[in-house]
């Protein structure tokens, strides 16, 4: 069976944990990050085929995290 890698980045904790959570078993491959600068150096990584960023974070909104990768 293929993994489905997913990449999750949101800055609050309880969200992030409960999406890792949702995607815990298998084919999903689940990669987690609580920043973008975070979730860049994972994608840098890691083949990653579906990315679910939160829109509204402290350093960067997820519309210009998508622009930058």
């Amino acid at each position: 069976m293929n993994k489905i890698s997913i990449l999750v980045l949101d800055d609050e904790k309880y969200v992030l944990s409960s999406l890792k959570r949702l995607f815990r078993h298998p084919p999903y491959d689940v990669h987690a990050a609580s920043t973008p600068h975070e979730a860049i150096q994972i994608l840098e990584k890691q083949s990653i085929g579906v990315i679910i960023a939160d829109y509204k974070m402290d350093t960067m909104d997820g519309a210009n995290f998508f622009s930058i990768i």
